[in-house]
């Protein structure tokens, strides 16, 4: 009598909710790395694939989150810093009106430091008429031109064109 052999079933595939899951805990326990540990999970080829765009657009949507808050704190910071300025600026109308330069209070002084500093009035006027030692000129290399010289067939010394590749997911 032969005996019924036992099915050999596959190893039950997990959700991708779940894979997704693992694979950010993965990446967090790396302290936001992706490390080969995220290989360690042991997905096919299919299942990796799924769960990379599933991790990759919630990446996505996170670090969009992430920089519109980065957004509203730097707009909450600018209101601030303008509210400072206008504070020290009423705070010189008032020392300035009873011509005291420093006060002193059981929490703050206030003082008016001197600086120095150049003033242009009009830097187009003087860059026109400005001897060589007191202007500067930045170089840098206009790649749009090099570009065209090179699509044109021309030979550029140093530059060349190269195609990189770019993996996108939809």
């Amino acid at each position: 009598m032969t005996q019924p052999q036992a099915a050999t079933a596959e190893p039950k595939r997990r959700a991708l909710h779940t894979i997704v899951g693992d694979m950010i805990a993965v990446i967090d326990e790396a302290g936001g790395e992706v490390t080969a540990a995220v290989d360690g999970l042991g997905l096919e080829l299919e299942d990796k694939a799924q769960a990379f765009a599933a991790v990759t657009r919630q990446l996505a949507a996170e670090a969009k989150a992430f920089e519109e808050l980065a957004h509203e704190y730097k707009l909450k910071a600018a209101a601030r810093e303008t509210q400072i300025t206008a504070l020290k600026f009423r705070m010189d109308q008032a020392l300035t009106a009873v011509g005291v330069d420093k006060l002193k209070t059981p929490t703050a002084t206030w003082y008016f430091q001197a600086s120095t500093a150049v003033a242009i009035a009009d830097e187009t006027s003087f860059l026109g008429g400005a001897e060589d030692r007191f202007v500067t000129v930045k170089q840098y290399v206009n790649k749009t031109a090099v570009r065209e010289a090179l699509d044109a067939g021309e030979v550029v010394e140093g530059a060349e064109l190269r195609t990189n590749r770019s993996l996108r997911v939809r």
